[in-house]
């Protein structure tokens, strides 16, 4: 799950909002520019991570749908040594 860096700096700006805000005892401009821009962050993160959610329905329609005619590719792979044999001649 923490394989993906939007991920990391979500959950580090969520963090870093909390105890910002806890150990913050007298509020002055800066600290709103700070706690402003660690939201926007965590939306702008977030608009990226809701995608993967349960949330949003998925775009691709499940392969289990799918008739037996339906959209099917067909594929001729051939081995190394008949591609190196034909390049020979």
């Amino acid at each position: 799950m923490l394989d993906f860096p939007r991920i990391q700096f979500f959950i580090l700006s969520l963090f870093g909002l909390g105890i910002f805000a806890l150990i913050t005892k007298r509020w002055h401009r800066y600290d709103f520019a700070i706690i402003v821009g660690l939201l926007i962050g965590l939306f702008v993160n977030g608009s990226f991570l809701v995608d993967y959610t349960g949330l949003v329905p998925a775009e691709v329609p499940s392969s289990k749908n799918l008739k037996s005619g339906d959209s099917q590719i067909s594929l001729l792979i051939r081995g190394y040594e008949a591609q190196r044999c034909e390049n020979v001649r």
